[in-house]
């Protein structure tokens, strides 16, 4: 039976923004409510910060990391400063085509040049946000004509909920090992049967191998796991690292398509998500040490 997709969870914009200058006060930028009664200057600070913890403000507000950055830097940043007209957004369109079909990089360099061609001037963030909308539009119009090559777009949701399960799988496996020597005392001094084992599997393995694995398990699979086999990790990590670098590889393309395009900022999520593989790649070698 097919599941009915559950509706998009509302956002609560007074509260995003309460956190978000909760974290700014205890990074030393002043206190949260003074921050809150200026919001142009708390969106200054934000923007100049080189290092903002997105991530843990996520995690504070339960909400998905991308997700805010794109009600932040979009949905937030366009209403606080306003957008840019139409007649500009057709220019800005217009040369933007006129680079791609060219090959020209769509640099800091080259918007600037679209910069000194609109009819007025726009806060830098609400240029940006109308640059990044037209570009969007134009990719997709010229990959539709088949006059772009399709653009590699990596599944930053799955990166990420692959990091996060093998993450807790890593942690299990220490979990095991931790107890490692408390079951081989059992092992010695109990009649290895079934009950015994079962008995065993309860009292030293993580609740979620037992859901996942040991009630079908037979009495030489449970004296097999208790055991721990070394090759049963060594087919783990070896596994994790060829997906590692599976995803590398994609993040790297990409990376260097967004080069191209003058896609910075989504660049800082490819830092970021390359900076946590990198991490849990370290992690599973450890295991095998």
């Amino acid at each position: 039976m097919k599941q009915t997709q559950q509706p998009r969870k509302m956002l609560d914009k007074k509260h995003i923004l309460e956190v978000i200058a909760q974290e700014l006060e205890l990074q030393g930028y002043g206190k949260s409510q003074q921050l809150l009664l200026d919001l142009n200057s708390m969106n200054d600070i934000i923007t100049n910060c080189k290092v903002f913890p997105w991530n843990s403000v996520a995690e504070r507000l339960e909400m998905d990391r991308w997700r805010l950055y794109h009600w932040y830097f979009e949905t937030f940043q366009r209403m606080l400063l306003g957008g840019v007209d139409k007649q500009d957004q057709t220019t800005i369109k217009n040369l933007i085509r006129e680079a791609l079909l060219k090959n020209v990089p769509l640099s800091k360099q080259y918007q600037q040049v679209i910069k000194s061609k609109l009819t007025q001037d726009y806060h830098r963030s609400s240029f940006s946000i109308a640059f990044n909308n037209q570009k969007r539009q134009v990719m997709k119009e010229l990959e539709k004509d088949n006059k772009l090559p399709h653009h590699i777009k990596a599944n930053y949701n799955e990166i990420q909920a692959f990091l996060s399960q093998q993450s807790q799988q890593i942690r299990q496996i220490k979990d095991s090992r931790q107890v490692s020597f408390a079951h081989e005392d059992v092992m010695q001094s109990s009649p290895q049967t079934k009950a015994n084992l079962d008995n065993m599997i309860r009292n030293f393995v993580p609740a979620i191998q037992q859901r996942d694995y040991f009630p079908q398990a037979s009495q030489q699979q449970l004296m097999d796991f208790l055991q721990e086999s070394s090759s049963t990790t060594a087919e783990f990590v070896q596994t994790m690292h060829k997906k590692i670098y599976g995803y590398n590889q994609v993040l790297e393309e990409h990376k260097k398509q967004n080069e191209l395009l003058g896609e910075d900022f989504e660049n800082q999520q490819i830092n970021y998500l390359m900076e946590q593989l990198k991490k849990l790649q370290e992690e599973a070698t450890e295991l095998q040490e």
